[in-house]
């Protein structure tokens, strides 16, 4: 699966007129500043991004000429991204082709399938923004949608692309794109066989910091004062722990 083209139009510093970017292998994207080589990077994001905040489309994210003289009744942009499948040409391995992709489409007889998508937004005078994420099915003689159907969040999430914002302090970007990968592979890994495993090393570690002395006068303290303002049988002994209840949450939450 490649992805092989991306058109935008009324996307940041890109106006109403498409734009369409052809992408190979590697792609390096120059221009001055402010000639959209961000946008074209938050335009994918808005697509696919991993980060659920980046794919909201924002108020900044229309585009307002320069020389508009009266404000419209509503704003429109839309985003397409199209995937090449080349490895169906000769009937090679097809386990790099998502089982969901069922709308790819044929531009010729002896093309190359793909997938189209199109991510369509408006915005009116009272600020609300309504977007939409389609399969692109059918097209006219401009090249515009026919025929589309809508792309359900779960196949939205097969292709995930992964944003690292320049960062001046190498060390910086570096940690950054760690912790994204982190994450990442934190959410795949089941937990499962090491669930008691972390568990007793917690308890361990809760239990000696316990038994330190000041830390134990504290939570004395803290149990006493707390005493004094509730008097019900839930949460009757406070003390100071290793966080035990927030490593279980987050096992919890990644299993």
């Amino acid at each position: 699966m490649k992805l092989e083209t991306i058109r935008l139009s009324g996307f940041q510093s890109f106006g109403h007129e498409s734009t369409e970017l052809s992408l190979e292998d590697i792609t390096y994207i120059i221009g001055p500043n402010g000639s959209g080589k961000t946008a074209v990077l938050q335009a994918l994001c808005r697509l696919f991004a991993f980060d659920p905040a980046l794919r909201r489309i924002q108020r900044s994210d229309f585009h307002v000429p320069f020389d508009e003289e009266e404000v419209p009744l509503e704003r429109q942009l839309w985003i397409e991204a199209d995937f090449l499948f080349p490895e169906l040409e000769d009937d090679e391995d097809n386990s790099t082709v998502a089982p969901h992709f069922s709308h790819m489409r044929l531009d010729e007889p002896d093309g190359v399938p793909r997938v189209r998508f199109r991510l369509n937004a408006t915005i009116g005078l009272d600020g609300d923004i309504e977007d939409a994420l389609v399969y692109v099915l059918e097209v006219d003689g401009d090249d515009l949608p026919l025929n589309v159907a809508q792309v359900p969040r779960a196949e939205r999430n097969h292709i995930q692309v992964h944003y690292l914002p320049a960062r001046r302090d190498p060390a910086d970007h570096i940690a950054y794109g760690a912790n994204a990968l982190l994450g990442r592979l934190l959410r795949a890994v089941r937990w499962d066989a090491e669930r008691e495993t972390i568990k007793g090393l917690t308890d361990q570690i809760s239990d000696n910091l316990a038994a330190n002395p000041s830390v134990n006068a504290f939570s004395e303290s803290l149990k006493a004062t707390w005493a004094t303002l509730h008097k019900g049988k839930f949460f009757a002994d406070p003390k100071i722990t290793f966080v035990a209840s927030e490593i279980e949450s987050l096992l919890r939450h990644l299993s």
